[in-house]
């Protein structure tokens, strides 16, 4: 019987959630916010989970501002997005491609349309 717990997974999680904090902080570091958008962006290609928690460690540490925090979150939710969307096409094909990525664009443009309005 199988586990709900995999030490595997959560080992794996805290590696790669340890790898994007060190990447984003230092490209925070040495380019300032447009650093860490860039950062973000790419960690979120493979996991928006990282590339969000990284950002928010960094602003409960201090180091960011809450507001500041908002742009790297949405690039890695953006780009996760792509992924997601890719991945519906390649895999799933037209049909199920047709079903998801409305939902996806309306999460992703919401996101997007929520931020400018209340923090840019």
């Amino acid at each position: 019987m199988g586990s709900a717990f995999s030490l595997k997974a959560a080992l794996l999680f805290a590696l790669i959630f340890s790898a994007v904090l060190l990447v984003c902080a230092a490209l925070n570091s040495w380019l300032g916010k447009a650093g860490l958008i860039l950062a973000s962006a790419i960690t979120g290609f493979a996991d928006a989970h990282a590339a969000a928690f990284s950002v928010a460690s960094l602003a409960a540490a201090g180091k960011l501002n809450v507001q500041a925090a908002i742009l790297p979150c949405l690039a890695g939710l953006t780009t996760n997005t792509i992924t997601k969307a890719v991945l519906a096409i390649t895999s799933g094909g037209r049909h199920f491609a047709v079903q998801v990525l409305p939902g996806l664009a309306f999460v992703i443009l919401s996101g997007w349309l929520i931020a400018a309005f209340l923090y840019l």
